[in-house]
């Protein structure tokens, strides 16, 4: 596996830090130019969501017989929004993040922004620029999203070859929109958005995956390390056509345990397309993990391709869609085949008013593992019926 370097012993992952390390420079200068008196008292706000979904699922694998099931699936988050801003126009703000569960990351995301002028420069426990970009031309969607780790809650999978590597973040069995560092601590510029294009950078120095918890040395002989990012932007449109237009590439450090087993940096790509006019909106994205995360004793490899596409129509407060979505990886190295998941799901919603809103979905799920004699092999399908509360 070839690694992407310029020129000897000098890794784009080098030059990404050293970029960053001046992006923050600076904004550091910017900070210090004029008063730092604060014209209004850095402020708070609270935001949120909460999502209740309740269905039936109806699914067969190698390993069990048909199985009907009830699903209950809930998601909720508190934010606890800050704001302000300097007499000298720089505007600061801010976000930390509170589940509504008791699970791993009990505060999912906790950063700082501060913009002006020279762009945004965003401090802290967040997913990278290129990743937010990424959703951005996700296949719109009313009901329950296809394109991520969520289809696990109502068909369950089976056999080690089925789960995918790290997640919906680095997988590109479960998702387009993936992530070198997850929600680790990192610095991401975004520039001023010019003629319609923004370009974003993120650095992160320690690729864990775990999420803003991680803090202290960074040890780069077991864990990814360097993670960067690169993405751009285009918001346009004429008329009434609106346009997205998004494309990146990440990368990160293999620790020396992972490169000893064979594996190499890890490198992916993603872009994706959304076009809307009136209430019809279609969008379609890619990714493309060059070489891929190493996972679970450096036995599984999240290299493979994913795409998805869609189109949605609403009419006053009735939404509708329909959305594909096709990924696989390498999955277990050892063995020959890869993982391969097709997912299938309708929609439709009901706008009950300002931030409430109520859908119903249909899911078809197909999963094919690597292990032998298909082990892992999981179809169903599920009807899904939520209600989500945003304030």
């Amino acid at each position: 596996m070839a690694s992407l370097s310029l020129g000897t012993n000098y890794s784009l992952g080098d030059h990404m830090k050293k970029y960053l390390y001046g992006t923050t420079a600076l904004a550091a200068v910017g900070l210090a130019a004029g008063s730092v008196q604060a014209a209004e008292p850095l402020h708070y706000e609270l935001g949120g969501y909460y999502n209740q979904i309740f269905g039936y699922t109806d699914s067969d694998g190698a390993l069990t017989a048909n199985s009907d099931e009830a699903v209950v699936y809930q998601n909720a988050e508190v934010y606890f929004k800050m704001n302000g801003e300097l007499d000298n126009g720089l505007k600061i703000g801010g976000r930390i993040e509170l589940e509504g569960q008791n699970q791993g990351d009990q505060i999912d995301q906790a950063y700082l922004v501060l913009a002006g002028g020279f762009g945004s420069l965003r401090i802290g426990a967040i997913n990278s620029g290129r990743y937010s970009y990424g959703w951005n031309t996700d296949a719109p969607n009313v009901g329950v999203p296809i394109n991520s780790g969520w289809t696990s809650n109502f068909v369950a999978r089976q056999g080690a070859g089925g789960v995918g590597v790290g997640g919906a973040f680095r997988s590109p069995a479960n998702s387009t929109v993936l992530d070198a560092s997850n929600d680790d601590q990192k610095l991401t510029y975004f520039t001023p958005r010019f003629e319609g294009f923004q370009l974003t950078t993120s650095w992160a120095p320690l690729a864990s995956g775990t999420g803003g918890e991680n803090s202290g040395l960074v040890t780069e002989s077991t864990t990814y390390t360097n993670a960067w990012d690169l993405g751009l932007s285009y918001s346009g449109g004429w008329n009434d056509v609106s346009v997205e237009v998004t494309a990146g590439v990440a990368g990160a450090n293999a620790p020396s345990t992972v490169e000893t087993a064979g594996f190499d940096d890890y490198l992916a790509f993603n872009g994706g397309v959304g076009v809307g006019v009136g209430g019809i909106s279609v969008g379609a994205s890619f990714a493309n993990v060059a070489e891929g995360h190493a996972q679970a004793s450096n036995l599984q490899s999240s290299e493979g391709s994913s795409y998805n596409i869609g189109a949605s129509y609403s009419t006053g407060p009735f939404g509708f869609s329909m959305t594909y979505f096709h990924g696989q990886e390498e999955g277990i190295v050892a063995n020959a085949g890869d993982v391969e998941n097709e997912y299938f799901a309708v929609a439709a919603s009901y706008t009950l008013g300002p931030g409430l809103r109520t859908h119903i979905t249909f899911l078809s799920i197909d999963r094919e593992d690597d292990t032998a004699g298909s082990a892992g092999d999981t179809d169903g399908v599920a009807v899904a019926i939520g209600l989500n509360a945003g304030f």
